[in-house]
């Protein structure tokens, strides 16, 4: 277990342009390159790692006690969960689902490659605003403000769940 932990970490040892060339390849054998799909493989490449650290530093201090007082009180496995076990982990999986969201929604250098002019994401339709013969501002700057919505209501809703996520698995006590 701890063999793979390392090894989740690894793949954030080496910067991202490193595989920019393999993925490329196998994305255009695998004939999805420009396509949506090759943005999913490549953001599920680089946001599943950490993901995984953070789940793990939660769930190792996750009391299994809890698990086996619901079976105790005649709970089956699926009933443990839905009414004990996730509402517990909701903060950590809203910690990691912002993670993963704020990598995915920020991210330009596989936008770029991976997509073309008919499916570009939003900071590579922003960077397309800046050409040769100037800036366009007022549409960067209105573009820029659209695309910070989006996160800030999402933190405005889960500010307090966000932060017990983030902070529960960080500490050893």
């Amino acid at each position: 277990r701890k063999f793979f932990m390392v090894l989740f970490l690894t793949n954030n040892m080496f910067p991202t342009v490193l595989l920019l060339i393999p993925l490329f390849t196998i994305m255009r054998q695998l004939n999805i390159l420009y396509t949506p799909m090759s943005l999913v493989l490549s953001y599920t490449t680089f946001t599943i790692p950490f993901s995984v650290w953070l789940l793990n530093g939660y769930l190792n201090d996750f009391p299994m006690s809890l698990e086996e007082a619901a079976l105790v009180d005649g709970a089956n496995r699926a009933q443990a969960f839905m009414r004990i076990i996730f509402p517990v982990l909701v903060p950590c999986l809203l910690a990691t689902g912002a993670y993963i969201f704020m990598q995915s929604w920020n991210e330009y250098t596989f936008a770029v490659l991976f997509t073309n002019d008919r499916n570009r994401t939003v900071p590579v339709a922003l960077k397309n605003l800046i050409g040769q013969l100037g800036v366009q501002w007022e549409m960067l700057t209105s573009g820029g403000i659209i695309t910070v919505i989006p996160v800030c209501v999402m933190f405005f809703f889960a500010q307090k769940k966000l932060v017990a996520g983030l902070t529960s698995g960080a500490v050893k006590g």
